[in-house]
């Protein structure tokens, strides 16, 4: 049996996808450490501007400690983030 392991993305890469279209059986492992200004809550997308080669977008996260695991984080939806990530 194959399993595959892998923490969870905000926006996965292509390669996550065909990870979890490959093995039999899929674990998504949120206990891992929260890493700041990682991959977990953003990534980068062509900009709408072709002058520009990249735009971050970003879902906020309320305040937590360095030691929190992927599980405990919470977005903050105090931020109006929804309506700047979807005109991107």
């Amino acid at each position: 049996m194959k399993i595959g392991v892998m923490q969870p993305y905000a926006f996965p890469y292509i390669g996550y996808f065909q990870l979890i279209n490959y093995v039999e059986k899929w674990v998504v492992f949120d206990g891992a450490q929260y890493i700041s200004k990682g991959w977990i809550n953003r990534n980068r997308i062509l900009h709408p501007d072709r002058s520009k080669e990249w735009q971050y977008v970003t879902i906020p996260t309320r305040k937590h400690s360095h030691t929190d695991k992927i599980c405990d984080i919470k977005i903050n939806n105090d931020i109006k983030w929804r309506d700047q990530f979807w005109v991107s």
